[in-house]
């Protein structure tokens, strides 16, 4: 759902160059992250933290997040913490 409605970094820098700007740019930085708990991160969907999840049920959401208990075991440490790597896209251009 997320791919569906998120323009990729490219089209992002083909539209901004249609649109008269220049040295456009765009890089992605992947980062580390840790949440408190799983807990948190399922919390987190419940709640609708992005609003992606909003085209989601909340029978659906739900079923994601015990799935997510399942899936994700490997990624939960000995204190419990939840380790995922995020990506950030960062456009620059020039007007």
């Amino acid at each position: 759902v997320w791919a569906e409605n998120q323009p990729s970094s490219q089209r992002l820098a083909k539209e901004l160059r249609e649109a008269g700007f220049s040295n456009v740019e765009h890089t992605i930085h992947v980062y580390p992250c840790i949440l408190a708990s799983l807990q948190k991160w399922q919390d987190m969907i419940r709640n609708r933290c992005w609003s992606t999840f909003s085209h989601f049920t909340n029978d659906e959401l739900e079923r994601a997040c015990q799935e997510l208990a399942v899936t994700e075991q490997h990624r939960i440490d000995a204190q419990g913490r939840l380790h995922f790597e995020d990506r950030l896209v960062f456009v620059s251009a020039w007007k």
